[in-house]
């Protein structure tokens, strides 16, 4: 088992300088890392499941995944869209091997409070998954899967 850290982000200045053909905002910014935030823990499983649990964690039921449980084998795949199982399915399909994780989110960072909790979460998770991996991802390659996943 492995528990790692996905601290949220406080914005010290922030400038919007336009968008991208997708739509996304350009910004030049400076951030800081806090020494709070969410926490992620993976544990060895036959299938993957994502179970949220922490302050914030009905909200994030709420809004994203109706059920803070998410298990593949059992096709309850309410969950599916949260940034953590995005990020797995993508860090599979960039050619990662990482086999089943049950996967912990304590939610600790306000859902919608500007503080980046699901890029942590989704940064968290490519970070702990590539350090376990048995075919460890290129850092490069970690960086675009990061980039597609969104703001």
């Amino acid at each position: 088992m492995i528990s790692v850290l996905a601290p949220a982000k406080i914005n010290l200045f922030l400038r919007v300088c336009g968008k991208d053909d997708r739509g996304y905002h350009h910004l030049d910014s400076l951030i800081v890392f806090t020494e709070f935030g969410d926490r992620l823990t993976f544990e060895p499983a036959a299938d993957d499941a994502l179970i949220v649990t922490g302050e914030f964690s009905t909200a994030l039921d709420n809004a994203e995944i109706a059920t803070p449980r998410f298990n593949r084998q059992t096709q309850d795949n309410r969950g599916a869209d949260n940034l953590v199982m995005r990020a797995l399915d993508g860090y599979r399909q960039a050619g990662g091997v990482i086999d089943g994780l049950a996967i912990t989110l304590e939610k600790n960072i306000p859902v919608g409070a500007g503080l980046g909790g699901g890029s942590a979460d989704a940064a968290a998770l490519l970070r702990a998954v590539n350090a376990l991996s048995r075919a460890p991802l290129d850092s490069s390659v970690l960086y675009d899967l990061a980039a597609s996943l969104g703001a």
